[in-house]
């Protein structure tokens, strides 16, 4: 079977060109042509590296989302945001048994961004509550860049995944060459790629770990100069900017038909994250991104 035709975690199952062909009649099946139990949809899948580096990312966000709240909010809110991140990796581990078991697409949108929007939606509503204009105030700007970097060990998953021809190659870094060159239609143009386009994990690495140590040296002395506020500014606004590319690429290569479908060519969907416990990753773990930018731009509003 050629890789671009592997499904890797969830199984062996075509291309997006055959799920095409299939047309509405694929809509309502399941991902691996089964049925599968409740349990059964949740059996682990995926390489231990995948597994290790899923509960690794999650860890490491529950721990900075309480360990802010908890320092600037109060201990209330620390035990809150504790108690709702465990909800949400229980309302992603849930909503495994429902791609497994009623297919991939629901009235022709995909159902991952079903599954995310309302996670998505909560947490940049707290970042423009009280408390999250509290933790926006008080959490130094060295913290919020070096939160930002956190994106590159996510992205591990990424590498592994398109290596191993689980993830299309559009997930990789630039300095990737792909094993199958792959193209994006849109607005009737069609652009070709020999190479990854993700730079949101290395853009984290390149400009936030260096913006993060001259902020530190700032507060702790060390320099008399902090990061400009246009520059802050540009990076929070790139860093959106890259966080939705991660997005349009994993949500248009999500096995369809569905309306986002049709736009990539070659390689591999990204069903993966419809496997436990991958699924936690875009509903939980990708949250952290979204809400350092959310909070960065609170404060530069609020507070500069």
């Amino acid at each position: 079977t050629p890789k671009h035709a592997r499904m890797g975690a969830c199984g062996s199952r075509p291309a997006k060109e055959a799920d095409k062909e299939k047309g509405a009649e694929s809509e309502s099946a399941p991902l691996n042509g089964e049925k599968p139990t409740f349990w059964g949809a949740l059996k682990p899948a995926g390489s231990p590296a995948v597994i290790a580096n899923v509960f690794a990312n999650l860890a490491a966000w529950l721990a900075v989302e309480v360990c802010w709240c908890w320092a600037y909010a109060g201990m209330a809110w620390g035990l809150g945001c504790l108690g709702f991140g465990l909800l949400v990796c229980l309302y992603a581990t849930l909503w495994v048994p429902i791609y497994q078991r009623y297919g991939p697409t629901a009235a022709g949108l995909p159902m991952l961004p079903l599954a995310v929007l309302p996670v998505l939606a909560a947490y940049q509503a707290f970042s423009w509550t009280s408390p999250g204009g509290v933790v926006a105030l008080n959490v130094p700007w060295w913290q919020l860049l070096l939160a930002s970097a956190y994106r590159a060990p996510l992205e591990i998953n990424f590498f592994l995944g398109t290596h191993s021809g689980t993830l299309p190659w559009a997930l990789a870094v630039p300095c990737e060459k792909a094993s199958e060159p792959y193209a994006l239609t849109a607005a009737g143009r069609t652009v070709r790629f020999a190479r990854g386009i993700n730079v949101d994990g290395a853009a984290s690495v390149v400009l936030g770990l260096p913006l993060a140590l001259w902020s530190y040296g700032y507060e702790a002395g060390l320099w008399a100069s902090h990061p400009p506020e246009a520059v802050l500014w540009a990076y929070t606004i790139l860093g959106f900017l890259t966080l939705g590319l991660v997005l349009v690429v994993v949500v248009s290569n999500l096995p369809g038909p569905h309306v986002f479908a049709g736009y990539w060519q070659g390689g591999p969907d990204t069903a993966a994250f419809y496997t436990w416990p991958v699924a936690m990753l875009p509903i939980f773990a990708s949250q952290l991104g979204f809400i350092v930018f959310s909070l960065s731009l609170r404060k530069l509003i609020d507070y500069y």
